[in-house]
């Protein structure tokens, strides 16, 4: 007997050695994920900080262009204005520190280009005040800053493929590392395999003398095979919203008798979510705070029984008869807790029913743990690549990569896909007046409301700066033409507060387009809204401008051409 339970006693350790390893490179996985995550953000803010710095040359660009065609102030001044911006943006880029010494180089160049446009502007700004409009024209003609603005869109272009390059490196090493820890998962399945085949026999040999220990090992087996299976299948879902119905139907099978529930932590901080429960799921709540359960508390098993010393928690809403509540944690942070109720061993069994149940609650925490760390920090970077960080609407590369989708799709339907262009009023007068935090709060309580106005199949998505796009598949001309003119009058009825002091009114201008009516592809369609856009613009804003009515180039004012580089 001794022999056996030394063999026993080896193979759990080897099976307990292997599980450490398999935690070990799990925790390594989350931490260079966390670590890609951040170096993504970083690329990203540099990428929309070049982006920035385009969208502010053209500014100037254009302003200089009405100042030399019409010599009027009110162009003068905007040109001043977007100046300035361009130039703190430079200081900004400059100031910058890149991974890369060939976006270092890019960057250099980029800061003296964007310093060599800013003066041949300032040049054509002073020949027309000096000598008029016909010799600020034969100066545009010379195309010296026209040669700058291609030299500084390629360097911009450049460096923007650098970082995308960037951050396809990191997914790519971000999907290696999941791919070596399946291979490490399927590994240490398949030595549990060969440890539960060697058990077997050992608990055959020893069948004769006693019989309970031949179905106490049968039953390990069995547990440590779903197990696997459990945390294999896991390791292919590709969120906790998939894995919902995953876990039900193995828990059920694991804690047969027995009720309970695995929470997950939510993306606000202290808040847990039951996504998956099984038995009488009356007994707890579906939402908790980690402060409402003392294992989350201290950070290790709460055994809750009948006559013990242990407090219930708070979030059991009958403690009577004893439960067992187990924490998932990964370096400090929650990732999620098993809460398990016996309800298969009353009377005298109840005390070796319950140790027996701690120790199957304990094992599978153990187990689905670095599962559950992998689907969360997964769900975290695709939500980090399609969000943006300011309003929480979907950025403009998810509009790129979804608008095709939809075009195709309404295309084989037969049915409209309209596009509304929205450009906050004033939105530049209001950030040097009010100040950028106020800036930021009009942009995050305009994004809050379009969230709120839109249908579930609706797409809204900040396109950039004070510019938004909402996608609304399947809707006649007509109904979205009244949803752009709610969305106006909504806007203008907004309330905004700052700390706490309010803020004036906003509003905001519309254009609209419709496939296939105003284009059969997303740049004729963004054309079109665009154009509608700046209708309503120039028509005195705060108005919603369909592109149908915006004939040509002709009907827009002077200053509109492109004709003046």
């Amino acid at each position: 007997m001794k022999t056996f339970e030394r063999n026993i006693f080896i193979a759990f350790v080897c099976s307990a050695a292997t599980l450490v390893v398999l935690i070990v490179f799990g925790i390594h996985v989350s931490t260079v994920r966390v670590a890609g995550d951040w170096r993504i953000r970083v690329a990203s803010q540099q990428l929309s900080l070049m982006e920035e710095l385009q969208r502010r040359l053209l500014e100037a660009e254009s302003a200089q262009r009405g100042y030399a065609i019409t010599g009027q102030g009110v162009f003068s001044d905007e040109y001043a204005t977007a100046g300035n911006q361009v130039l703190k943006l430079l200081k900004k880029f400059q100031d910058t520190r890149f991974d890369l010494p060939d976006q270092a180089d890019g960057a250099a160049q980029v800061v003296a280009l964007g310093h060599a446009r800013l003066a041949a502007m300032e040049e054509l700004v002073a020949v027309r005040l000096r000598s008029g409009a016909d010799a600020a024209r034969e100066f545009v003609a010379e195309g010296r800053g026209r040669n700058l603005t291609h030299r500084i869109q390629a360097l911009m272009l450049a460096f923007k493929a650098s970082q995308t390059g960037v951050i396809d490196e990191i997914n790519q090493g971000n999907a290696s590392l999941s791919r070596q820890l399946q291979w490490l998962i399927v590994g240490f399945a398949a030595f549990n395999v060969l440890l539960m085949t060697a058990s077997f026999f050992l608990v055959r040999r020893e069948w004769r003398r006693g019989g309970q220990v031949v179905r106490q090992l049968q039953a390990a087996t069995e547990e440590i095979s779903l197990l696997n299976n459990l945390a294999s299948s896991l390791q292919s879902c590709r969120g906790i919203a998939e894995a919902k119905d995953l876990l039900q139907h193995f828990m059920e099978r694991l804690f047969p008798g027995q009720s309970g529930a695995l929470y997950v932590a939510q993306s606000a901080r202290g808040v847990l979510e039951a996504k998956a429960a099984w038995g009488d799921t009356r007994e707890w709540e579906a939402l908790m705070e980690t402060t409402d359960c003392w294992a989350l508390r201290r950070g290790q098993m709460h055994d809750f029984s009948a006559g013990g010393s242990n407090l219930p928690c708070q979030h059991v809403r009958s403690p009577e008869g004893g439960y067992v509540c187990v924490p998932m944690m990964a370096e400090g942070e929650v990732l999620g807790l098993l809460h398990l109720r016996d309800l298969a061993h009353p009377g005298e069994g109840a005390a070796a029913g319950h140790e027996e149940l701690r120790d199957h609650a304990e094992r599978l925490a153990t187990q689905i743990g670095p599962a559950i760390a992998s689907l969360t920090l997964r769900e975290q970077l695709h939500q980090h690549s399609i969000r943006d960080g300011l309003t929480g609407l979907f950025n403009r590369r998810y509009l790129e990569e979804t608008v095709g989708r939809e075009i195709l799709r309404a295309r084989r339907s037969q049915v409209n896909v309209a596009v509304i262009m929205v450009d906050v009023d004033h939105f530049k007068q209001f950030n040097d007046t009010h100040g950028h935090q106020a800036g930021d709060a009009v942009l995050q309580a305009f994004a809050t409301y379009l969230q709120e106005s839109i249908r579930g199949d609706d797409i809204a998505c900040r396109y950039g700066g004070e510019e938004f796009t909402i996608i609304l598949p399947g809707t006649t001309p007509d109904g979205a033409l009244e949803r752009a003119e709610q969305l106006r009058r909504g806007t203008a009825e907004l309330r905004l507060r700052l700390r706490g002091e309010s803020l004036p009114s906003i509003t905001a201008s519309f254009g609209v387009a419709f496939f296939p009516q105003d284009g059969d592809t997303w740049n004729d369609l963004l054309r079109a809204a665009d154009a509608a856009l700046y209708r309503a613009k120039y028509e005195g804003r705060n108005r919603v401008v369909v592109a149908s009515t915006v004939n040509d180039d002709a009907a827009l004012p002077p200053a509109a051409s492109d004709d003046v580089g």
